[in-house]
């Protein structure tokens, strides 16, 4: 296990160039679904027990009780129920300010009931120094989600192992990746995925959830994003990024909430639908793509 010294190391530039843009935002199916926008995703996977199942994938609420965040949840559970989902992932900053913090039950309590819930960190958690990691989740076990940091959950289908957040946290990659099973990254951040992609840590992962970064929040035409908190600037605003040398695909999230600026521009909420199929019969597989390499 390789612990990434997280204070002197935020920056890693040379490997954030081993990362491309795979596809824009703009150029994938979405549609509106009440408060939400549903980014839809179809993802060829490594393992055949993979196909059909879905993900519903969120980030960054920030959950203040208003009736928009009730509104966004509402949403989610409508999404789940119609698409019939099998995992419901959380990227972080699920909660907001320190004194919205007793909302937070009932920000659980209104997500989805009939899925798998899994989550984990975002830095709005890990800064609220006070409150202790083990606090946190079994705050969130009560309302049946399961909280990872640097820690695993799996099935008989799927492997998910979720970091700790990168600028509170200490982001560590597991002792082992499974061969046998789906092999799903979670991060708060694009960064925390950036700095545990070192030699060949990344190898069996197929697939990266990421947000942090709200797709800038604000977004012009022909420019994108104005500005987002990761360390790469721009580079990772939102999308399916591609790691070089590998069939590793990183999700990022534009999220669902606001922060500093109460408002978006041209940049609305939303979630992800990713649905692993099976590949089409006049396209080369990623188990064809590996064994060509």
């Amino acid at each position: 296990m390789t612990k990434l010294p997280v204070k002197s190391k935020l920056f890693l530039p040379e490997r954030a160039e081993r990362w491309h843009r795979e596809r824009k935002i703009e150029s994938l199916r979405r549609e509106k679904h009440g408060s939400l926008l549903l980014t839809r995703y179809e993802y060829v996977p490594r393992h055949p027990a993979a196909v059909g199942v879905g993900i519903l994938f969120c980030s960054d609420l920030h959950f203040q009780g208003s009736a928009a965040d009730y509104g966004k949840l509402e949403a989610l559970r409508n999404i789940a129920r119609e698409e019939k989902v099998d995992y419901i992932v959380l990227g972080g900053d699920l909660a907001a300010d320190a004194a919205e913090l007793d909302l937070l039950p009932g920000a659980l309590d209104a997500l989805p009931h009939d899925a798998v819930k899994l989550a984990v960190f975002g830095n709005w958690e890990r800064a609220k120094s006070w409150i202790r990691p083990e606090h946190w989740k079994e705050e969130f076990a009560r309302h049946k989600v399961t909280l990872l940091r640097n820690e695993s959950w799996s099935d008989e289908r799927f492997f998910f192992y979720g970091l700790d957040e990168i600028k509170e946290g200490c982001p560590l990659e597991p002792a082992a990746w499974p061969y046998d099973r789906e092999n799903v990254l979670i991060s708060h951040s694009p960064d925390g995925v950036i700095g545990i992609d070192f030699l060949d840590a990344l190898n069996p992962v197929s697939l990266a959830l990421t947000g942090h970064t709200h797709g800038g929040q604000i977004r012009l035409p022909l420019w994108g994003a104005l500005f987002t908190s990761s360390s790469y600037g721009r580079r990772f605003d939102c999308g399916i990024f591609r790691r070089s040398g590998k069939v590793l695909e990183m999700i990022v999230s534009s999220g669902m909430g606001e922060c500093s600026l109460p408002w978006r521009f041209r940049c609305p909420p939303e979630a992800w639908l990713i649905r692993f199929v099976a590949p089409k019969h006049n396209l080369h597989s990623r188990q064809a793509k590996e064994k060509a390499k």
